[in-house]
């Protein structure tokens, strides 16, 4: 595991989907911003059902991609929403968008090929 995704998945992609794989790879890190925007958007309005549809899918496209850590916040991010519990989820957003400051780094050097 490099950084804050596990290289091995990637690798396993690369076999699959060969080039295409970097093209996932600059969606990924382009729509993850937003997202969690959206997110934010959706617990400073209370609107908890908002915030829950970005996390169940970021949730996924990170787990999909080896970035486990950033998968296991969004997926504590969901399971809150989903519960109708707010408390603690702006700080679990706050750790998401740190860890995937750490998974951009990692991608990037990883399409880049360092």
């Amino acid at each position: 595991m490099a950084g804050s995704v596990d290289i091995s998945v990637l690798n396993t992609l690369k076999d699959q989907l060969g080039d295409s794989l970097e093209k996932l790879l600059r969606v990924f890190l382009n729509q993850v911003p937003e997202q969690l925007g959206e997110i934010e958007s959706g617990l400073k309005a209370g609107d908890l059902n908002a915030a829950m549809r970005p996390a169940h899918t970021l949730k996924s496209s990170a787990a999909t991609l080896g970035a486990f850590s950033l998968s296991e916040l969004l997926k504590a991010i969901e399971q809150g929403t989903r519960a109708g519990n707010s408390e603690g989820l702006v700080e679990l957003l706050n750790q998401a968008r740190e860890e995937f400051k750490a998974v951009q780094a990692s991608i990037t050097a990883y399409i880049e090929g360092r």
